[in-house]
């Protein structure tokens, strides 16, 4: 659960403590076999980023082949100005309910429509993923995203004709009310939800 908690709020495991391990192991029920087990903080980062998170991936990835889902894209650049796009799904999942699930961030060399599109295709093409199954996407109503001739929005149509509704993202209305509601403030609290969030 404690390690969870640090995977749900994308913070880095150095932020635990030493003895966090120690908690856990006592906590165990199988103390015997548990206490055997050496495991530092980057053996824990490492095994949940590549292997929960490669089962969990795969298990999405095979959701997407059989379901009808949709998108969410976001382009931003983060503290080391670095160009990322994030892909979010949504989708139905077995217990009748609409999950959100991030299913992959890439860098980019630039935010052009073109390039975030290529990156589209790599994670389509990778995982087997129809085209057919993508209903909807959501994005942002930026020139890149959804420009009339060589936007994002044309492309995507381009392998989806059957596109049902591309609509802006509301996220982003939000995230704009926060950064004004945050100006009087400088720079303060967005460095502090941006450590928070993405960069410990």
């Amino acid at each position: 659960m404690l390690f969870g908690f640090l995977v749900e709020n994308s913070l880095p495991f150095a932020v635990a403590p030493d003895l966090l391990l120690e908690l856990v192991k006592e906590k165990s029920k199988d103390r015997k076999a548990l206490n055997r087990i050496t495991m530092h903080r980057n053996a824990v980062s490492y095994k949940t980023r590549f292997g929960i998170s490669k089962t969990v991936k795969e298990a999405l990835f095979e959701d997407l082949r059989k379901e009808f889902f949709l998108l969410n894209l976001d382009e931003s650049t983060n503290s080391n100005n670095q160009k990322i796009v994030t892909v979010l799904v949504n989708c139905m999942i077995k217990d009748g309910n609409i999950s959100a699930k991030h299913i992959y961030s890439y860098w980019v060399d630039n935010i052009k429509s073109e390039t975030i599109f290529q990156g589209l295709v790599q994670i389509f093409d990778k995982n087997n993923i129809p085209w057919q199954n993508l209903m909807s996407v959501l994005m942002d109503s930026c020139n890149v995203m959804r420009g009339e001739n060589a936007g994002l929005e044309v492309k995507i149509r381009s392998q989806c004709p059957h596109l049902l509704d591309i609509d802006s993202d509301s996220c982003h209305h939000i995230h704009n009310a926060a950064n004004q509601f945050s100006k009087p403030f400088g720079m303060h609290v967005g460095s502090l939800c941006t450590d928070l969030r993405n960069d410990l």
